[in-house]
């Protein structure tokens, strides 16, 4: 098996090895998820509140439930924002582990 891994001047790379592949994902990640640097959630005071990529925080877990204590020291902006994020009751949890089959079948 193998991946084929585009590269910044256009061309293709062939790898098969489990650390070369996981590297080559972690370096694109880094720089797929380096253009949100200059928004407003990876700037002050957001990304104070709500620093990136700490998802596994209680304060997210207070957001996704919908808790708004936790930020009623915040402005009222930035208040009524993480407010919003609430999860909607009718979102169930997606499953992080799938077989081949479910995958193939676009479940």
């Amino acid at each position: 098996d193998r991946v084929k891994i585009s590269q910044n001047n256009n061309s293709t790379v062939q790898v098969t090895d489990e650390a070369e592949l996981t590297t080559a994902i972690i370096n694109r990640n880094k720089n797929h998820f380096g253009q949100a640097s200059e928004t407003p959630f990876a700037k002050p005071p957001l990304s104070d509140i709500l620093p990136p990529f700490d998802h596994d925080s209680a304060l997210n877990q207070h957001i996704l439930q919908g808790d708004p204590q936790d930020f009623q020291d915040q402005s009222e902006i930035i208040s009524d924002l993480l407010s919003n994020l609430e999860r909607l009751p009718t979102v169930s949890e997606i499953p992080f582990l799938i077989t081949t089959e479910e995958f193939i079948a676009g479940v």
